[in-house]
């Protein structure tokens, strides 16, 4: 029977194996660079490990190559969750400006993530934890 081969890849996720999956995902992508589910199970991993920036790349590559308002819709959620792990790292260090610009950028992707496909539910627990965070004493 055919296995998916991101399954395996899915399972080291869940299993906090992020080292492995992220070797496995990049030979995969070596092969198929525009492969969407592989882009964003990158994607995901980088953003468990706390790696925004290398996370947001990844996310953004799959709303580059992306149609299907799904798959768009997860893409854009995910990236709101980098921007906000940044508002966060930059209300730590004190950056106020970077703290508001992050906040907004990870709004508006958030916003149109639910724009989109009003259902994504990861969308609006971002949402969610955006409006607790920005409504936080500094």
């Amino acid at each position: 029977t055919w296995v998916n081969p991101l399954d395996r890849i899915t399972a080291m996720y869940e299993k906090r194996q992020y080292y492995e999956a992220l070797r496995l995902l990049d030979e995969r992508l070596q092969k198929y660079p525009k492969n969407t589910a592989a882009l964003l199970l990158k994607a995901k991993v980088l953003l468990a490990q706390e790696r925004f920036k290398e996370s947001s790349q990844s996310y953004e590559a799959v709303l580059e190559s992306a149609i299907a308002p799904s798959v768009r819709s997860k893409a854009l959620s995910g990236l709101g969750f980098c921007r906000l792990g940044q508002a966060e790292l930059a209300k730590r260090t004190l950056d106020l400006a970077g703290f508001k610009t992050q906040l907004d950028a990870s709004e508006s992707a958030f916003q149109d993530a639910t724009n989109l496909l009003p259902s994504n539910g990861e969308a609006w627990v971002g949402l969610t934890q955006l409006y607790i965070l920005n409504n936080l004493p500094a």
